[in-house]
């Protein structure tokens, strides 16, 4: 069907062309799914609506359950809750005390050495020959765990590979492979590869491999690359093909050392293979077969073909793959464009946490003024803060050589967000920023930043108001449901349907589990029914605050890294503007009842007011006063607004017409060179680092200083701390003041 669209855009005339282009304008701020699925085939196709829901393109549901991205995290949180926490286990390992990264890597090499060597002749762990010690215990409870972990990944994947093998002791041997360490010394790993006589592939292709290493962030292992440079879908899990490199000593100095990296590497690689194959099956085979169920229930075939195009599109986005570069140039450009985002990050990211403050009126969302007031709601917005804040002042007085693990009880909000996986780096603070399209390499980096600078802190406040309401939300709608009465059913009553199906819960089944819980006949079935549906409600609740930019849900734009220099920093907004801003007015005030009118036009009056609050806090930091003296009074009015989010992707369409800030062009080139410094952050930071060039040049030291300090570093915010410490650095006279 790809094909068959490409040979039919190959046939297009120009004026097609143009019509085709237009047409396709709103893929600019629309979910991707939602873009390659129009509303107008799915009003026709019951298989279209159901292909887009599956994967995650409806804003409001029609079949419930978990889409096609959510089951990933969903199985990977399951996956990691088998075992103990990373912390807890490295610490009992290291006389109570917590680890720096080396010493995790130590840690991990004598649990490794320990498991590896306690095998009977059959290769399985025997508890006898583990060394006698103090720590003989926890090396038997970590096994015991992980093999559950083998057991269960085995399991679900064999239920898609019958003849998939079993390797005894599993998790105690694989090892995923260290991408800084591959960077460093890219061309003796390809040397290592090519002298391995298991491997038959060409130098070119090993060099292909270990870039896909290196730069796919979804690469972990070599049957990864290998699928990822051929150009296929399915993780390669439970593929026959290995070269056993982990137990290579040739490559030990490419492999990750890190336990605990290594099963997290592992559980993605099963959820991933399992996830595909219910979900899109074997070469594609169930999409497939929705497609052509549209095309039985009368949907062009032209059309049908289309769609079939833009899913193989999403699904290389989502898998990493989407216009990547193939060429030695392009790659190599691809590297660059990464290190300058990084580096954008650094400089441009500081303040994220008080941009961010407005997420706190989104916690508010959907709720009842009882449920705002009464026992959850406020009472919640305080109980998580003073939890926060109590886990933050853990880190900083805990982040010294020799300091004491405490194994800490959490709140609920925050032990929800653990059972469902918020703590990942794929969901956390960088997703917000939209930081995500990084060098993998920086990742680590990338974490502690976002830790340091408190984003990391707040997103995790945030999310955990709303899964602390989340259970007590979702079993009173479930309740409404059951008490109403058929023949007469409320606004209320539908509303709480409605709300229950959006969330990807199916009604129909919880109301027969509270049906069977009251006459106590609850069977096993109907619990795992009560956790699926629990988990996947909770999860999008939760999303439903704080948007989780994904593959499905936000512009296919935003996935081309062709683009990356102006979409960076947009992946958050851009998912508010394709799901969240349509979900207000469509279910809140276009559909709503008055209460739920009301709860909107409070929501997003109160994220006007923590916009200008933030705003407001923002010039205290950067000018030391709250005053901007750059901007006037319709511009603070301007500026407060489009710091709620509500205008969305929108308010840089709206800046070609009413800019705040007022850039002025001296001809044509110069006003093309302004306008894409000004849409890219990471150009804007190399415009900024040749224009301290120049004023060295110029013998500008004061002003050369002050450019490099707004170019690359976290002051860059900080307007006149920077021209205060340009002009000490330099013995400059610069009236920063303004006086």
């Amino acid at each position: 069907r790809v094909e068959a669209d490409k040979y039919r855009r190959k046939q297009r005339t120009f004026e097609d062309k143009i019509t085709e282009v237009a047409l396709a304008t709103p893929g600019l701020w629309r979910g991707t799914i939602r873009h390659i699925i129009p509303q107008h085939v799915k009003d026709q196709s019951r298989a279209a609506r159901k292909l887009a829901d599956i994967f995650g393109g409806q804003l409001q549901k029609t079949f419930s359950g978990a889409s096609y991205e959510n089951e990933k995290f969903h199985r990977v949180a399951q996956y990691k809750n088998m075992v103990s926490l990373p912390e807890r286990v490295f610490a009992a390992f290291n006389d109570g005390k917590i680890p720096f990264e080396k010493r995790k890597r130590e840690i991990s090499d004598g649990i490794y050495n320990t498991l590896q060597s306690a095998v009977d002749k059959d290769g399985n762990f025997d508890p006898a020959l583990v060394p006698e010690g103090p720590l003989k215990g926890e090396v038997i409870a970590l096994q015991q765990e992980l093999q559950r972990l083998s057991d269960k990944m085995y399991a679900d994947q064999k239920k898609h590979n019958p003849d998939l093998g079993k390797i005894n002791n599993y998790l105690g041997r694989y090892k995923s492979f260290n991408k800084q360490a591959i960077a460093n010394n890219k061309n003796a790993f390809v040397e290592a590869l090519l002298n391995k006589p298991e491997y038959k592939g060409s130098r070119a292709e090993a060099n292909d491999l270990a870039d896909q290493i290196i730069n796919n962030a979804e690469v972990n292992d070599f049957g990864e690359a290998f699928s990822a440079v051929r150009g296929e879908f399915a993780p390669p899990s439970h593929q026959e093909r290995t070269l056993n490199l982990a137990e290579d000593a040739d490559f030990a100095q490419f492999m990750e050392r890190d336990l605990f990296q290594n099963v997290a590497t592992a559980v993605k690689s099963a959820a991933r293979f399992t996830t595909q194959q219910d979900f899109v099956g074997k070469n594609g085979e169930k999409v497939a077969a929705i497609l052509q169920e549209m095309q039985n229930e009368g949907v062009d075939p032209d059309t049908v073909n289309k769609i079939a195009s833009g899913m193989k599109d999403f699904l290389d986005a989502e898998s990493g793959n989407y216009k990547r570069a193939q060429s030695k140039a392009g790659k190599q450009l691809e590297k660059m464009q990464k290190n300058f985002m990084f580096i954008t990050m650094v400089a441009g990211l500081p303040l994220a946490t008080i941009s961010s403050f407005v997420e706190l009126a989104l916690t508010m969302r959907g709720l009842t003024s009882d449920q705002i007031f009464g026992k959850g709601g406020l009472r919640t917005i305080g109980r998580e803060f003073a939890d926060t804040a109590n886990l933050a002042m853990d880190e900083i007085t805990s982040y010294h050589p020799g300091a004491k693990y405490k194994d800490k009880p959490v709140s609920v909000g925050k032990h929800e967000l653990r059972r469902l996986g918020f703590y990942e780096w794929d969901v956390g603070a960088a997703t917000v920023t939209g930081a995500t399209e990084i060098h993998p390499m920086r990742r680590k980096i990338s974490e502690k930043y976002f830790e340091i600078t408190g984003l990391s802190g707040w997103t995790n406040y945030t999310r955990a108001i709303r899964g602390a309401i989340a259970t007590d939300y979702i079993l009173d709608k479930v309740q409404t449901v059951l008490e109403a009465d058929p023949e007469n059913l409320t606004n209320a009553d539908q509303e709480a349907k409605e709300a229950l199906r959006n969330i990807g819960i199916n009604v129909e089944d919880m109301v027969a589990i509270e049906i069977a819980q009251m006459t106590g006949q609850v069977t096993p079935e109907l619990e795992q029914k009560f956790d699926e549906n629990m988990r996947e409600g909770m999860f999008n609740f939760i999303n439903d605050a704080v948007a989780l930019p994904q593959a499905a849900n936000r512009p296919l734009i935003y996935q081309d890294p062709r683009f990356a220099l102006f979409t960076q920093f947009q992946g958050f907004i851009a998912t508010f503007t394709a799901n969240h801003i349509p979900k207000l007015w469509g279910e809140y005030v276009k559909r709503g009842t008055p209460a739920m009118k009301y709860n909107a036009f409070a929501v997003m009056s109160t994220m006007i007011v923590l916009g200008f609050a933030s705003q407001y806090l923002k010039d205290l930091i950067k000018y030391g006063s709250g005053e901007n003296p750059y901007l006037d009074d319709p511009e603070y009015i301007q500026r407060g607004i489009r710091a709620s989010g509500l205008l969305g992707t929108g308010e840089r369409l709206l800046d070609q017409f009413a800019p705040i800030y007022e850039t002025r062009s001296r001809n044509p080139i110069d006003w093309v060179y302004n306008q894409t410094t000004g849409e890219s952050p990471a150009l804007g930071n190399v415009a900024r680092a040749a224009k301290a060039g120049g004023k060295f040049i110029e013998g500008d030291a004061e002003a050369g200083v002050y450019n490099l300090l707004k170019a690359a570093t976290p002051l860059a915010p900080l307007t006149n701390f920077n021209k205060g410490l340009a002009s000490a650095l330099t013995s400059g006279e610069w009236d920063y003041k303004g006086r």
